[in-house]
């Protein structure tokens, strides 16, 4: 199955928009909007090779010639009455070999200015008095009957490698502890 929208051959003008949408639930109980699942295909092949694998989802922002090539946006559900829906990435278990999937997140080169940056940072929360800002947890892999993973954090290389900051935020009551335990 191939969707394509049209082509824009005018001055100004912007290539065609394909939207795909889940179903509205207007019942006002105890109904849920449709989902949208976006699966690549399978493979029933015994063969252990690449040629046995799985189909592929890619998802790529479209090219520019001129200007900034397109942006991807993964944003979850908003709702007026409660919490928003959360972002997951994840990848499966592994079977009876191998290992489970690697997840890896990073910018591209620059030829002629800054490589991107990589931002990790959670919503502000505005609840007066009880509201507590989100935590940001990085943790290594366990391994009960072996070594467990390792965390790097490494700054870039270079004339001048980066600088490294480890702080906590000023406050205006205390500020919060920083502990290292070995």
């Amino acid at each position: 199955l191939i969707q394509t929208a049209g082509e824009a051959k005018d001055t100004g003008a912007a290539g065609g928009l394909v939207s795909i949408t889940g179903g509205l639930a207007s019942t006002f109980y105890g109904s849920l909007g449709g989902t949208v699942m976006v699966t690549a295909g399978a493979s029933n092949s015994v063969s252990a090779d690449v040629s046995g694998n799985g189909g592929d989802v890619l998802v790529a922002g479209g090219y520019a010639a001129g200007a900034v090539g397109g942006s991807i946006q993964l944003l979850s559900g908003f709702s007026s009455a409660t919490s928003s829906g959360d972002v997951e990435v994840l990848t499966a278990d592994s079977g009876a070999t191998g290992v489970s999937g690697s997840i890896s997140l990073m910018t591209g080169d620059s030829l002629e200015s800054n490589s991107g940056d990589i931002t990790l940072a959670v919503g502000t929360s505005f609840f007066y008095g009880l509201g507590h800002g989100g935590s940001v947890s990085i943790s290594a892999g366990a391994a009960p009957d072996a070594f467990g993973g390792a965390v790097n954090v490494t700054t870039g290389s270079g004339v001048s490698s980066g600088a490294m900051d480890l702080a906590t935020a000023a406050a205006t009551s205390t500020s919060g502890d920083m502990s290292l335990t070995v």
